[in-house]
């Protein structure tokens, strides 16, 4: 495979910060709010939130049915959120393309 692998305690945050994202989304005013209606302690929760502890499938999968989304959404989810960290900034994409066009190389 060409892809490298990926860095496990990144992905961890990463999910975490996807089931953040989620609880806003679904309208979760609280992480106390989410752990009672995904039946688990607001401390249980908190923990893998904070990545003291990371996320297990059954929690992925607590959390996905109450959120009303396959286990495997959330995942793409952190995916995304780790590919964009490692993602170009706009100011490095647009100096690259200054570079690459230079004065005259294009001019009428």
């Amino acid at each position: 495979m060409d892809t490298p692998p990926l860095d496990a305690e990144r992905f961890s945050a990463a999910v975490a910060e996807a089931v953040e994202n989620l609880r806003w989304e679904k309208r979760f005013r609280s992480a106390r709010q989410l752990a009672l209606a995904a039946s688990m302690t607001h401390t249980y929760l908190n923990a893998r939130l904070s990545g003291s502890v990371p996320f297990n499938v059954a929690d992925i999968a607590a959390l996905a049915n109450t959120f009303d989304v396959r286990p495997d959404f959330i995942f793409d989810r952190a995916f995304e959120l780790m590919v964009s960290e490692d993602a170009p900034s706009l100011g490095a994409v647009a100096s690259t393309e200054t570079e690459i066009e230079g004065a005259g190389e294009n001019s009428i």
